[in-house]
C-alpha cells in the first residue's frame, strides 16, 4: 500500500489488515523520502517499505527480503 493516500493512511490500513488478517504480509510504498514523512507525523520504524520509483527488479527483491506471515491458529 502507498503510505499516503486520500481517506485513509497507508499506515491505518496496513494496521488494520494486519489486525483482521495477521498472515497477510505488508510493504509500504511511498515517493516521499522517511525525513518528510516523520515531519508530517508518519514514522516507519520498524515497517516494510520501499521508496518511489523502484524497478521491478528491487521491488522482487524487497518483496522476497519480507519475513515470512505470521499464521494464527482458529
Amino acid at each position: 500500500t502507498d503510505v499516503v493516500m486520500p481517506g485513509m493512511s497507508g499506515v491505518a490500513l496496513a494496521a488494520e489488515v494486519s489486525r483482521t488478517n495477521p498472515a497477510t504480509r505488508v510493504l509500504m510504498m511511498s515517493g516521499y523520502g522517511e525525513s518528510v514523512l516523520t515531519q508530517q507525523g508518519i514514522v516507519l520504524a520498524g515497517v516494510n517499505h520501499i521508496e518511489k520509483p523502484f524497478s521491478p527488479a528491487a521491488l522482487l527483491d524487497r518483496l522476497r527480503s519480507l519475513p515470512p506471515p505470521h499464521y494464527t491458529e482458529n
